[in-house]
């Protein structure tokens, strides 16, 4: 799958969007009901990531024309469990934007959710180390927030299994 449709399903997925209807809301019925399975392990109410976030190395590159707004991006990522930050100074941009390196997909996807910058603006990059967050001046006002709406791709077929119909193939898929 290729970017950015990939970090825009896994967004949706870990905010538990239905994705047959994704103008629904996550349904607390999706956790399986305690009294149908008693002998079954319980489940952890978080999903724990599948690195360290006290590990990661994120830079803030502040290009928003707000100096203060460093600062509120980096309490930010500190209370999301980030703790390897630093600042980079930076020429003034029009877009927010999530630059990772290789192997730092997760750990980018995980910052751009927590600060709400949309799947469309975490973009590999090379000569970046680790992770680094580029504010543009259309992240100068407000608070960031993980409550972002999640953008869907465009192609994504939306079928389940009581579907009475065959699964439809994306026609974009199909090579002849």
């Amino acid at each position: 799958m290729a970017e950015p449709a990939a970090s825009q399903l896994f967004a949706a997925m870990r905010k538990d969007i239905d994705l047959t209807d994704p103008t629904a809301t996550p349904s607390p019925s999706a956790s399986p009901d305690a009294s149908a399975s008693a002998s079954a392990e319980p489940t952890p109410s978080e999903t724990v990531p599948a690195y360290d976030k006290t590990l990661q190395p994120i830079t803030v590159a502040n290009g928003s024309g707000a100096p203060a707004r460093t600062q509120e991006i980096m309490q930010a990522l500190t209370a999301g469990g980030f703790t390897q930050l630093a600042q980079l100074a930076a020429r003034p941009v029009t877009a927010t934007a999530v630059y990772y390196a290789a192997g730092f997909e997760d750990v980018a996807a995980d910052v751009a959710a927590l600060l709400g910058i949309p799947a469309t603006q975490v973009l590999p990059a090379a000569g970046v180390a680790g992770v680094q967050v580029y504010l543009g001046s259309d992240l100068v006002g407000g608070t960031p927030s993980g409550d972002a709406p999640v953008e869907l791709p465009s192609d994504i077929v939306n079928q389940t299994a009581g579907d009475v119909v065959c699964q439809q193939a994306n026609p974009e898929l199909i090579v002849r």
